[in-house]
């Protein structure tokens, strides 16, 4: 199910050079995912883990995504605010993978850290449209885009709370637990393509400001 996110990538490459710069982090995300993804099954088929690229991947992920937040004009009068958390991002993850030498396993602090994150950003930003945004929510890119973010990154809260300390119940009851994520996955990147579809041309933006 990992695979779906070729759906949101395809849509970005058809529509890079057409969509305005206010999306560039978010795209480039994907692409970063599609390669990560790629990358984890030639590790896990060949050097039977991919614990390592994930970890640098969730950085990147997460830096990626708080600067597609500030590109979205939610740092608007908070600047400090956005260099902050990317500070907070980097020093928890130096802390966690390196200092505690844990990159050969699954970061997973870091992971709750900036799911919540982004979930709250998602939320902050879906606020701020319902009392800006005067077209229907369903065809803004930007909405969807934060719907999507505040699915999957609650439910990967979940799921990081429940490796921490639930690791003690039955493998069949792990199973079904994580395998919630591939089917909240593959929602999230249709809503991703939906997004893409839904972003306004270089000329419509200019022209809205």
């Amino acid at each position: 199910m990992s695979a779906s996110i070729l759906v949101p990538v395809l849509f970005s490459l058809l529509r890079f050079h057409v969509a305005g710069s206010q999306f560039r982090p978010f795209i480039w995300c994907l692409w970063l995912g599609l390669f990560n993804e790629v990358l984890s099954y030639l590790l896990g088929r060949y050097l039977k883990t991919s614990t390592v690229n994930n970890n640098i991947y969730v950085f990147a992920e997460s830096l990626l995504l708080l600067w597609q937040f500030y590109r979205w004009n939610l740092f608007y009068r908070f600047k400090n605010l956005y260099l902050g958390i990317a500070i907070v991002f980097l020093s928890e993850w130096v802390v966690e993978n390196i200092f505690f030498h844990k990159i050969m396993l699954v970061s997973s602090w870091f992971r709750i850290l900036y799911s919540f994150t982004l979930v709250l950003l998602s939320l902050l930003m879906i606020n701020k449209l319902l009392l800006t945004e005067k077209r229907a929510l369903l065809k803004n890119a930007v909405f969807l885009c934060c719907a999507a973010f505040v699915l999957f990154y609650s439910c990967k809260i979940l799921i990081e709370v429940f490796w921490l300390y639930g690791l003690g119940v039955s493998k069949a009851f792990r199973v079904d637990i994580f395998s919630i994520t591939d089917y909240i996955n593959v929602i999230s990147n249709l809503l991703y393509a939906v997004a893409i579809l839904c972003i306004p041309s270089r000329q419509r933006l200019t022209l809205q400001y």
